[in-house]
């Protein structure tokens, strides 16, 4: 997983309040839009990518309020 991906599936995860059943279903539902989980979709003939499910807890895991305020904080000072 990249850090844009582990970021997005943080997000959606933490924006739903999701159990890591849902975050497993959401990460690799073709029904969710794979932008919000910040990967692009799988061109055409090509599979798309699954994160398996102790992938998503050793990563997304570690993506929690503080560190989205850190980020956000970041952000806003570049900005």
């Amino acid at each position: 997983m990249d850090l844009w991906q582990i970021l997005g599936l943080g997000v959606v995860r933490l924006g739903l309040d999701a159990d890591w059943n849902r975050s497993e279903d959401t990460g690799q539902s073709s029904h969710v839009d794979p932008s919000n989980a910040g990967r692009a979709a799988a061109p055409w003939g090509e599979d798309p990518i699954v994160f398996a499910r102790q992938s998503l807890r050793d990563n997304v895991a570690l993506v929690d309020d503080a560190l989205l305020r850190e980020i956000n904080a970041q952000i806003a000072a570049a900005g």
